[in-house]
């Protein structure tokens, strides 16, 4: 069984994680990053409003983020998946799926959320094609279509709101009864905007993932050509609430500036904001990589 220490375990490897590596590669410290190789965005073909990267695939961003980390000799990439990992009195031990054992003095989670799939027929087979969870990353694709949206409430109007800036031809399902005022339904209607509120039982598509029908419990059908759906999300990794790490009422781990309440422990990404896209990813990566590193340099000019 093979022991390796490092200064800080990355674990995932997204653009937040891979950002994280690059600052602290950057200050001169050692890093194993590791990454199961299992991305939320694998099923995107391309990844947009990244600076200089608009229309990448994440696969290619990936691996063009590797070739820049490539030239820091301290920063070390895994293909594996961290099992588990516990503080000890040098920092946290930790466990890889192919038997290595990680000793760090810090550890930063950037795992990111995992998505939980709604159980309706056809959603997942559409998902991240002709239905979405964010507009700003698919739906310039579908301006000017037959647009859907499923929202309700207050939180709903603001997405309603959103998608009315992509296409006037808009219908809201509210995926059961309506918790919309009086004053939002006669705003709804006065912008011709239709309400369907008969939960949905199918996502019809023509077979080649691209969305065609809508059908509802009552037996509605409604034509459509792309849909706004955002699924509810969990924590990929129980890594940080193992560590002792907790999370706030949105199921995200609560810290600042990727700084938990367990010395040593940080995190980026997904894990602590709902503004989720590579481009926020990698800020969170950066100040988590600044904070440990922060936390290395005072503790080694102190002597510990």
């Amino acid at each position: 069984m093979k022991h390796i220490n490092t200064d800080v375990l990355i674990v995932g490897g997204g653009p937040a994680g891979l950002e994280a590596a690059m600052i602290l590669g950057r200050g001169g410290r050692s890093v194993i990053l590791c990454d199961d190789d299992r991305p939320r965005n694998a099923r995107v073909a391309q990844m947009h409003y990244f600076p200089t990267r608009d229309g990448m695939s994440p696969k290619d961003f990936r691996e063009a983020f590797h070739q820049d980390l490539s030239h820091y000799e301290k920063i070390s990439i895994k293909n594996v998946r961290v099992e588990k990992a516990a503080r000890n009195e040098l920092g946290f031990i930790s466990t890889l799926s192919n038997g290595e054992i990680v000793q760090s003095k810090k550890i930063i989670i950037a795992t990111g959320v995992k998505d939980i799939m709604p159980a309706i027929p056809g959603y997942e087979e559409h998902f991240a094609t002709t239905v979405f969870h964010c507009p700003f990353c698919h739906g310039y694709e579908h301006r000017n279509q037959a647009l859907a949206v499923v929202a309700n409430g207050d939180m709903g109007m603001h997405m309603i709101a959103i998608m009315l800036g992509l296409s006037p031809d808009l219908v809201v399902f509210t995926n059961g009864p309506s918790q919309f005022s009086g004053e939002q339904l006669s705003l709804l209607k006065s912008k011709n905007i239709r309400l369907e509120e008969s939960p949905i039982r199918e996502i019809l598509g023509d077979g080649k993932g691209h969305l065609r029908t809508i059908l509802l419990q009552d037996g509605t059908r409604v034509d459509r050509e792309a849909m706004l759906f955002r699924p509810d999300q969990k924590q990929k990794s129980d890594l940080a609430l193992e560590l002792g790490c907790t999370l706030n009422d949105m199921g995200l781990i609560e810290a600042v500036d990727g700084v938990t309440k367990q010395k040593g422990v940080f995190v980026a990404g997904d894990t602590v904001d709902m503004k989720q896209s590579a481009l926020t990813a990698t800020y969170y990566g950066l100040l988590a990589g600044v904070m440990a590193n922060n936390e290395l340099a005072m503790e080694a000019l102190h002597g510990h």
